[in-house]
């Protein structure tokens, strides 16, 4: 979606001269606990059922044992949390984010704050993100002082910069923002294949970045703009998957998207934002077990701003600089016309969202996989609050529960990680926890309060505000 201007922002941000006075939003000592839930009961992130009365020990960052409950055993060397009465569920996963973007929007960028936007995902309950655009050196660095706990914050898994052909998203955009002479470098700088031979190269030199996965851009974005042809994705991504790694496509219409699944994709990058699905194109990407990370209330969110009409939510309030959101709130959003190529994409937005309502409850009928992923990180979409909202959303457009909920954790994971270690309750799994009061299955706002928060072992408190978050 957006991401067409991510690299000019990257920029604009890092070098902005503008700061923001962050809330604080958690307290942590940084250390993992050797920590017990007794009696606790808990939606293991794959199974349809509730788990009763188990003992789940966490130990060195990872979940040790899960024993059935037994009122003799004893407990020394561990915490003891009585769980009785409340649940535990894998800490969710953001499937789509931009961790070096802050929020803020081109027309006024503010001095990122990386740790800040890290605390804010943990604060919502976000432990691990799926970073889909942005320098690999940098997502990799970042999450090494996560593992090694110099920073507190969500595992990361990442890309680098998305690969496209010569003048194709997000070339345009970020063209006409960054500053000359970078603007006349943005060919360069970008990965880009001119030819399916040229794809090989592309593939093997990107693949040589520490990554975790390869995003390529396959869209017309802006209308009128170049796209990639169908044999040059083909090429990258049998690539890719000669490399080892599986192919993350962005998509933006329905021939993007049965396309892209035809060429091999791995997982699509938004849904369908431009056109509308008929039922036999959405049994297709159904039918494919390619999942879709929607991305949905990014785009609803860019055609309020068009509109004058971006409101920040309560959380928003919470987690950001009021700095931030005063530049994109109300008329203030309306400079997002100001840059031809995001106005164009806003406008498109626009036009098109009659129809997503549609689509999405089409996917959904057809029992297509649905991951919650949302472009924080780019105007109007914070890092933990937006994840949230998409959360919310999918679930007021028909996804059940069960399904929602595995979809925001080990579904993505799988999709992402060949063997994932993350997003479940299982032994030698990392413990990536919410600790509720409800069962999720049966009251998914639980999900939006937890008591808990554990990180890779390591507790996180939330400085709550005086009223509980709204779902």
């Amino acid at each position: 979606m957006r991401l067409f201007y991510t690299i000019a922002l990257l920029i604009l941000v890092a070098c902005g001269n503008n700061k923001a006075t962050y809330p604080k939003l958690i307290k942590t000592d940084g250390k993992q606990v050797s920590l017990v839930f007794k009696n606790i009961n808990f939606f293991d992130g794959e199974k349809k059922s509730i788990q009763i009365g188990r003992d789940v020990f966490i130990k060195e960052g990872r979940i040790e044992k899960i024993l059935s409950g037994d009122k003799n055993r004893t407990y020394e060397g561990y915490e003891v949390i009585n769980g009785r009465g409340r649940y535990l569920m894998p800490g969710l996963i953001d499937a789509h984010v931009h961790i070096q973007n802050n929020g803020s929007p081109p027309w006024r960028p503010v001095k990122n704050n990386i740790e800040e936007n890290l605390k804010a995902n943990l604060y919502c309950g976000v432990t691990t993100v799926m970073d889909l655009g942005g320098f690999a050196s940098k997502s990799y660095k970042l999450n090494e002082r996560v593992l090694k706990g110099e920073l507190v914050g969500p595992n990361i898994y990442h890309s680098h910069i998305p690969i496209t052909v010569k003048n194709a998203h997000p070339i345009p955009a970020a063209q006409e923002m960054m500053p000359y002479p970078l603007n006349k470098l943005a060919n360069n700088i970008i990965p880009t294949a001119k030819d399916t031979a040229d794809a090989i190269k592309v593939i093997q030199k990107y693949c040589k970045q520490k990554i975790d996965f390869v995003k390529i851009i396959y869209d017309e974005l802006p209308l009128g703009s170049a796209q990639m042809k169908y044999d040059i994705l083909k090429s990258l991504i049998d690539q890719t998957h000669q490399q080892g790694y599986k192919a993350v496509v962005h998509i933006g219409s329905v021939s993007n998207a049965i396309n892209a699944i035809r060429a091999g994709a791995d997982i699509l990058a938004h849904g369908v934002v431009r056109g509308k699905l008929t039922s036999k194109e959405a049994s297709i990407i159904a039918n494919s077990k390619v999942p879709v990370i929607y991305t949905l209330m990014g785009h609803q969110l860019t055609a309020d701003m068009l509109e004058g009409k971006f409101i920040p939510s309560s959380l928003d309030s919470i987690i950001m600089p009021q700095e931030i959101l005063e530049s994109v709130a109300g008329k203030a959003g309306k400079q997002i016309e100001t840059f031809e190529a995001i106005s164009k994409f806003a406008n498109t937005c626009l036009t098109e969202s009659k129809d997503w309502k549609h689509n999405v409850e089409l996917l959904i009928k057809h029992k297509a996989t649905i991951l919650v992923g949302t472009d924080a990180g780019v105007a109007g979409a914070y890092a933990g609050a937006i994840t949230l909202a998409e959360f919310k959303a999918l679930s007021q457009h028909g996804i059940d529960n069960i399904s929602l909920l595995r979809n925001a954790t080990y579904n993505t994971a799988k999709a992402f990680v060949e063997d994932p270690k993350f997003g479940a309750i299982k032994e030698g799994f990392e413990a990536d926890l919410l600790y509720l009061d409800k069962n999720p299955i049966s009251h998914i706002e639980a999900v939006f309060n937890p008591i808990m928060i554990l990180s890779n072992g390591i507790k996180i408190d939330r400085i709550n505000p005086k009223e509980p978050i709204k779902n």
